[in-house]
């Protein structure tokens, strides 16, 4: 049994932490569960109406919880405490910095090919040029070596 989407079933714990989690107002839910969510409200109303109900309770009696605003002195505070700011960089240096980053990650990603490329053919390179000159000897077929004539 899934736990949302289009087409897949919820199962009634799956409802029962969204509610727990979201509130009674189904409008409220992540929007990838709200059709499956009506679907079980809609096939079990007994079970899904006891917990939206209390949810409900739960909801109402935060929503009645008042408050309280900041003092004046606390607002000081928290103001004073945040760090100063600063002005931005001048147009120029901010131009510069930002031509210079994508340069320079381009120049280390042509290095870093560049090395990988290297060592890579190094390591998969025969041990020897013996035995590069032997694969190519096996490879060519030169025929005769009566035909052979220098010209």
């Amino acid at each position: 049994m899934g736990s949302s989407g289009d087409g897949l079933a919820m199962s009634r714990e799956r409802f029962r932490i969204l509610a727990e989690a979201f509130g009674s107002d189904v409008r409220r839910w992540p929007g990838e569960v709200r059709s499956a969510a009506a679907r079980l409200i809609e096939d079990e109303p007994d079970f899904t109406g006891a917990i939206l109900a209390r949810e409900a309770a739960l909801d109402e009696a935060l929503d009645a919880v008042a408050l309280p605003s900041p003092s004046a002195d606390l607002e000081r505070r928290v103001l004073a405490s945040a760090p100063a700011w600063a002005a931005p960089a001048s147009t120029a240096r901010r131009c510069a910095r930002s031509a210079w980053r994508p340069a320079g990650g381009l120049a280390a990603a042509a290095a870093a090919g560049l090395l990988v490329g290297y060592f890579g053919m190094a390591a998969a390179a025969p041990a020897s040029e013996a035995a590069d000159v032997a694969d190519l000897a096996w490879a060519i077929d030169v025929g005769d070596a009566s035909s052979w004539s220098v010209e």
